[in-house]
């Protein structure tokens, strides 16, 4: 059933670049904080939970933080906000219609337009599910030190969505971490750098990202020198 839900996938995405796998219900909610397995059981439950990823394009990835005349170019840096919106939008109807496939449930690519609407990151967690836990569980990548899925692929390059399933399914593989001693996602940011320091990192993450007024709530520096990382391997 796998191979047929890849081949679907597949067609669905139209072209562009993505990956797909499959963990179990359960280890997904045992790893989740405790918020979001309330998030998730008022959603249903299941045996599976299918993720899949849709890779960002390179002009996208290409024009975060760029700077024109001694200045940083938000215009440019907008390519990559509006093809984060855009990647949800696919990633949902993929869900909607995966869903559909399997008798199963979607679960949307992370909510949009939150972080200038909610006073505290803390506030988040109570309306989303982290599909980084089940892409992790899946084998679809590892946790990096920006604490993304990581792929062999394109990075850290990545939107991803879910669908519970009621069957079981062939599961992947957790992988070994392969970050090692990069440090590129950690170069790019002061906040990531003093994360082990930081009372509430991700709190300063969201400040920084209502400060840029993209038209996403993105910024995207540490995907980016993952993404370059990852691209320059041979």
């Amino acid at each position: 059933m796998l191979a047929d839900l890849e081949n679907l996938f597949h067609e669905l995405i139209k072209g562009k670049e993505g990956i797909i796998g499959a963990c179990q219900y359960d280890a997904v909610f045992d790893n989740l904080m405790p918020v979001q397995q309330k998030v998730l059981s008022s959603l249903g439950t299941g045996r599976s939970l299918i993720v899949f990823g849709i890779f960002h394009s390179p002009r996208a990835l290409s024009s975060i933080n760029l700077r024109k005349n001694g200045k940083t170019d938000y215009a440019s840096w907008n390519i990559y906000a509006r093809e984060y919106h855009q990647l949800n939008s696919i990633l949902n109807e993929v869900a909607e219609k995966m869903a559909e496939y399997v008798k199963g449930i979607p679960i949307p690519a992370t909510t949009q337009g939150v972080a200038s609407n909610i006073n505290r990151v803390e506030d988040y967690y109570t309306g989303c599910i982290s599909h980084r836990v089940g892409a992790e569980l899946a084998g679809l990548g590892w946790r990096g030190k920006n604490e993304l899925i990581v792929t062999k692929e394109k990075g850290c390059a990545v939107r991803f969505a879910s669908v519970i399933c009621p069957s079981r399914l062939e599961y992947g593989n957790r992988m070994d971490n392969n970050c090692q001693d990069c440090t590129a996602c950690l170069d790019v940011c002061s906040v990531l750098r003093k994360k082990a320091v930081l009372k509430n990192y991700r709190e300063q993450c969201r400040r920084f990202i209502v400060k840029l007024n993209l038209e996403g709530d993105v910024c995207g520096k540490c995907v980016k020198a993952c993404y370059n990382h990852w691209n320059s391997q041979p």
